[in-house]
């Protein structure tokens, strides 16, 4: 099975955030550098992930 993922990555300086989810599993993954700031599994990581959707901001 071919896993699918979606990258977004933001550099400011020298500071880099990414988040990385997972179509398949439903995980996402947020990093900054080498270090695991969260790990959200679903239902939790689709909640994220239609809250910033709505375009509130």
């Amino acid at each position: 099975m071919k896993t699918q993922t979606l990258i977004a990555v933001v550099r400011i300086a020298r500071r880099e955030t990414a988040v990385d989810f997972q179509l398949s599993t439903g995980r996402l993954l947020i990093t900054e550098g080498p270090q695991v700031i969260e790990q959200w599994h679903p239902s939790d990581a689709w909640l994220a992930m239609a809250s910033l959707n709505r375009g509130d901001g």
